[in-house]
């Protein structure tokens, strides 16, 4: 690769980390708002140190398919993600935002959204 390329992909980089830093300065700004009395009746929670010995259970994951319902569009979740060649369906090294739905909403996007802020006070 030559300097030029290898300087305008370091560009595009730039571009997409200050794009994540606003993301995340969104985020927090949501976590604010957050409706802590949904998750406050699900139950106190538990300090489970080790990742793999957690679990959850379909009550909670009815619950946060519930708020996902109710938010994802009304506060205008978005994300970072590949983009695609229009022609040839190929993903290309330029990073885009997208705005979710609750179709294209992924597990990172519902801790980021939803996990994070709801267990922050915890810190768990």
């Amino acid at each position: 690769a030559s300097a030029r390329e290898i300087d305008a992909s370091a560009r595009e980089i730039d571009v997409g980390a200050r794009e994540i830093d606003a993301g995340a300065r969104e985020i927090d700004a949501s976590a604010r708002e957050i409706d802590a009395s949904v998750w406050r009746s699900l139950g106190p929670g538990a300090n489970i140190s080790r990742a793999e010995m957690r679990g959850i259970s379909l009550r909670q994951i009815e619950a946060i398919w519930a708020e996902i319902v109710r938010r994802v569009e009304v506060e205008e979740w978005t994300a970072i993600r590949p983009s695609a060649d229009a022609s040839t369906g190929a993903s290309s090294r330029s990073p885009v935002r997208v705005r979710l739905t609750k179709e294209t909403v992924t597990h990172h996007e519902v801790v980021r959204y939803l996990i994070q802020p709801a267990t922050a006070a915890r810190r768990c």
